[in-house]
């Protein structure tokens, strides 16, 4: 630290009082709640259970910033509660110096001479290697944010100045920065993808043009950029995912084949848990995120099961909420058709899913506490409802969305039957669009959406018209969109494409199909393909929480759903980071394992620090 003028002087600081620091310093123009320092400090969000550590813990940095510098750390009295601020500047941190810099360069990037920008950037990179930020096993939260805060500088401003020299064909200076990025960003992928650009380029100069459009990574899709960047700024959120769905117990037939006038015989129905948003939450409870779901259940063994089939997984069930049993109310159940190609028919009886708004509505304190969990959770899930009421109630949750939650929505048949201009109060803000082929079709065919052009129908012209309705309508939130193919449509040789996604914030800037290795291995029969598609929704959410780029969720959207067509129900086939691990090498021989499956060294830097993904 350093007093204004003054050579920098040597603090003697505690680890928890570190991490304090940062938290104050990082926020100095707002202050920081009690909360927040709870959460940065002890990683908990029991304020009851550390106010008075907090406290202590203030009161000692206090007298030793006293000291030894000018400053000190001020409580504000506000209508929720005291906040804290500490009365010095970024200046006497010396890791935010960096920071500075970073963000002066980055905002005036256009506008500044190569010249000086190569100079910033020599000297924000000389600030990093100087001054890192230090954050300490345990710490999260608001320290994490910090040191989020410096890497995706580091990252944006690393990948502008690379594709620079690159583009400039200083390929020897290009080799030097990308060694040093690397030794500061190890596992970030959008790094080394300018790696093998600039090896590619070295080996053909002539194909400077071809080599210059990525297949796919993170830092080259402003939109999957701009989206994995707020993700990392709501890290001290305590949910990293929560849904609001229906909740159903799934009963599936296993049938040699589905199909309109085709008689066959059927077994006794395997009873599985259900509800597409709850298999989503499941799978990312099995990756270790910090989840919790929403809905309503009747109090009978059925809706007995379901709750306790999340609660067993992980999942937080606070705001499942229970009727009582009679004649007249059940939990919601399906019957479920299902052959080895992929062909499902599905029958759904809603039950008590359809009384959700109104028993939220006729429970004291339920719509609060709904509407509290929303603003604390990273992304929020949305899936179909049967009823009218239950959409107007996703609505008005999107209002009380906090900016840096990211929105998810997966339509179904049921929401995608009324186009996209019925859901346009959902899809102004939605962020992560899960669907399959057909229900694509059925947004944009019952909607104003504008005309595809000459270029078709097919999902790439669908998709295109899609992110055309969005800017036509002013709607700019950043938007990553996975579009599944059903698998008997891949036996058509002209459609070999598992899986598509792409993505856009005024527009469609990136679309990609899945990568070739995957496709020949996708002809396998499959056991059951119930809650494939959920847990596809479940790996870009995963993908995007640890800053995958599209390919990379791509990848994570076959493998999982892969592993689950392999069990009978939504649920029983989801893996466990060791399963991931243990897929790929199994379908993706020789090929090194994205970043965001790979725990960091011990003690390295890593580029999504605190994440609840755990």
């Amino acid at each position: 630290m350093t007093n204004d003028g003054d050579a920098p002087i040597e603090v003697p600081l505690e680890p928890k009082q570190e991490i304090l620091l940062l938290a104050l310093a990082a926020n100095a123009d707002r202050g920081v709640s009690m909360y927040e320092l709870v959460v940065a400090v002890y990683a908990s969000t029991e304020t009851a259970l550390y106010k008075r550590s907090v406290e202590s813990l203030v009161s000692r940095l206090r007298a030793t910033l006293r000291a030894h510098v000018a400053a000190d750390i001020e409580v504000v009295p506000r209508a929720r509660g005291s906040f804290y601020t500490a009365t010095l500047s970024v200046d006497h941190v010396d890791a935010l110096r960096f920071l500075r810099i970073a963000e002066h360069l980055l905002t005036n990037w256009a506008a500044i001479g190569k010249a000086e920008r190569h100079e910033l950037v020599r000297q924000a990179l000389s600030e990093w290697r100087d001054n890192p930020v230090r954050v300490y096993e345990g710490a999260c939260a608001v320290a994490a944010e910090v040191f989020r805060r410096y890497t995706s500088a580091l990252a944006e401003l690393g990948h502008r100045y690379g594709q620079l020299l690159l583009d400039e064909e200083r390929y020897e200076e290009a080799n030097q920065f990308l060694d040093r990025l690397l030794e500061l960003l190890p596992a970030h992928s959008g790094i080394h993808h300018l790696r093998e650009q600039l090896a590619l380029r070295r080996a053909n100069p002539t194909q400077r043009a071809a080599s210059a459009e990525p297949a796919a990574t993170f830092l080259g899709e402003p939109a999957v950029q701009e989206l994995c960047d707020r993700l990392m700024r709501s890290r001290f959120l305590p949910l990293d995912a929560l849904s609001v769905t229906a909740h159903n117990l799934d009963r599936i037939h296993l049938v040699d084949r589905v199909a309109p006038d085709h008689e066959v015989t059927i077994d006794v129905a395997s009873e599985q848990p259900g509800g597409s948003g709850a298999n989503t939450i499941a799978a990312l409870a099995r990756l270790g995120a910090a989840v919790a779901v929403a809905g309503v259940v009747t109090d009978d063994p059925e809706g007995r099961a379901l709750v306790a089939h999340l609660g067993d997984g992980g999942v937080n069930c606070e705001n499942v909420l229970a009727l009582p049993a009679s004649e007249g109310s059940r939990s919601g159940h399906s019957i479920v058709f299902t052959d080895p190609r992929g062909v499902r028919s599905i029958y759904v009886h809603p039950g008590v899913n359809e009384l959700l708004a109104a028993t939220l509505e006729a429970t004291p304190g339920a719509l609060p506490k709904l509407e509290d969990a929303i603003r604390h959770s990273r992304i929020v899930h949305f899936t179909s409802f049967t009823s009218p009421a239950e959409l107007a109630l996703q609505e008005h949750l999107t209002s009380v969305l906090s900016e840096e939650t990211a929105l998810s929505l997966n339509p179904g048949a049921l929401y995608a039957s009324l186009g996209l201009d019925r859901l346009g109060p959902i899809l102004s803000r939605v962020n992560i669009l899960v669907l399959y082929e057909q229900n694509l079709r059925e947004l944009i065919d019952n909607s104003a959406a504008p005309s595809g052009g000459t270029e078709g129908s097919g999902i790439r012209s669908n998709l295109s018209r899609l992110y055309a309705w969005k800017e036509m309508n002013g709607y700019d939130q950043p938007m990553v969109t996975l579009v599944k193919r059903y698998r008997s449509e891949l036996e058509s040789e002209h459609r070999p494409e598992y899986l598509t996604l792409a993505s856009g914030r005024y527009g469609l800037e990136e679309i990609i199909g899945t990568q070739a290795r995957i496709g020949v291995r996708n002809q396998a029969p499959v056991k059951d393909s119930t809650g494939a598609g959920d847990g596809m929704a479940a790996a870009l959410h995963f993908g995007l929480l640890r800053g995958a780029s599209l390919a990379e969720c791509a990848d994570l959207a076959f493998l999982l759903a892969t592993l689950i067509s392999d069990h009978v129900g939504a649920r029983a086939g989801q893996p466990t980071m060791d399963d991931l691990a243990v897929a790929w090498q199994r379908h993706f021989p020789g090929v090194a394992e994205p970043a965001c499956l790979t725990p960091a060294a011990p003690g390295g830097p890593r580029p999504y620090p605190g994440t609840g993904c755990r």
